[in-house]
């Protein structure tokens, strides 16, 4: 019977590691997700292309943007 509860025990103690074990992976993974989607926006932002409007035509320009699933739109201007 002792032996029964410490297997059960032990069973259970392995299980609830293991399940630590994949939140620690989901955990990692989603850092390194948040990461790389940082570096691209920064990317984005400081390219020479892109800029926000600052003008009277800035509403024009967002509606005209090819972005239209975000709620933040990009717009290329002349420079």
């Amino acid at each position: 019977m002792r032996f029964l509860i410490i297997s059960l025990i032990l069973m259970s103690a392995s299980f609830s590691q293991a399940e630590v074990q994949g939140f620690n992976e989901m955990i990692k993974e989603a850092s390194i997700s948040e990461k790389i989607l940082r570096k691209r926006l920064l990317r984005i932002l400081n390219s020479s292309e892109v800029a926000i409007a600052a003008n009277e035509q800035a509403q024009e320009q967002l509606q005209k943007s090819p972005s239209q699933d975000f709620e933040v739109k990009l717009v290329r201007v002349n420079q």
